[in-house]
């Protein structure tokens, strides 16, 4: 660090997002709020480019400070480097300092990206816990990248034990009358979707053999280039649902017997 004092600021729309970074030749506990105070009139100049004299907030004497000013899309941010020399900022020095307030401005923005991606996808991740369903994802070669509660209730993996494990060693459909497999992650990826039917019939079939009937449906998870990067499956129990579906099954059956011998006396 060539410079005595660097300071940058990056804000985006409307104030969110403000990240402010401070690097100092000689750092000291506490001076950050005299940095600030030192540098306040020059973060309200609105001139692109600036320079002045101020009052050193890190020791005896005064600084030569120039501002340089940037913008990249919706955010926008102060360069402020502060140099003990008189001539500060030479033409060379200027030139260096605006290559440096782009290549900030750029890495700035790109961790805002990151910043924003994980909160998004934290709350993703609260969201899918959170809901009654059964939810199970996956990238495109079928390995399992999540387990909600729910799924790890139901298939008696828990969420550490499944990651990265193939979906068909989580997720064990098989068809209720034929007790064949049912489609994988494949078939969902080339077909785009798979919705559940009460002509599938479909059981899953937990880690320690309990069998339960479910609804189920699964669709392929999309980037922001339309690409498939994984899938989504949800299921639930529908156990009780099945159980009256037979029951009114049978009666309808006994009906329609006891109409028929009646019928036919």
């Amino acid at each position: 660090l060539w410079f005595e004092l660097m300071y940058v600021l990056l804000e985006g729309n409307g104030g969110n997002g403000r990240i402010e970074l401070m690097r100092s030749k000689h750092p000291e506990p506490g001076r950050q709020e005299a940095t600030r105070a030192s540098l306040a009139s020059l973060l309200q100049t609105s001139s692109v480019e600036a320079v002045a004299t101020i009052r050193n907030p890190c020791g005896a004497g005064t600084l030569r400070a120039a501002v340089i000013r940037f913008g990249i899309a919706a955010n926008h941010g102060a360069l402020i480097a502060c140099s003990t020399s008189p001539d500060f900022p030479t033409e060379q020095d200027r030139l260096l300092l605006a290559v440096g307030a782009n290549q900030t401005a750029i890495v700035m923005q790109r961790r805002q990206v990151e910043e924003r991606r994980h909160e998004q996808q934290e709350w993703l991740r609260v969201t899918l816990e959170s809901i009654g369903d059964a939810v199970i994802t996956t990238d495109t070669t079928g390995r399992v990248t999540f387990l909600n509660p729910a799924a790890a209730e139901f298939t008696g993996w828990t969420a550490e034990e499944a990651l990265g494990q193939p979906l068909a060693a989580v997720y064990r459909v098989i068809n209720a009358r034929t007790r064949e497999p049912m489609e994988g992650v494949s078939e969902v990826v080339r077909h785009h979707a798979v919705e559940g039917s009460s002509a599938d019939r479909p059981v899953l079939v937990a880690r320690d053999g309990t069998e339960r009937p479910i609804d189920r449906s699964a669709g392929p998870i999309r980037n922001s280039q339309n690409q498939i990067v994984g899938v989504v499956l949800t299921f639930k129990d529908v156990t009780g649902q099945r159980r009256r579906d037979e029951h009114r099954n049978a009666r309808l059956v006994v009906g329609q017997t006891l109409l028929l011998s009646s019928s036919g006396q």
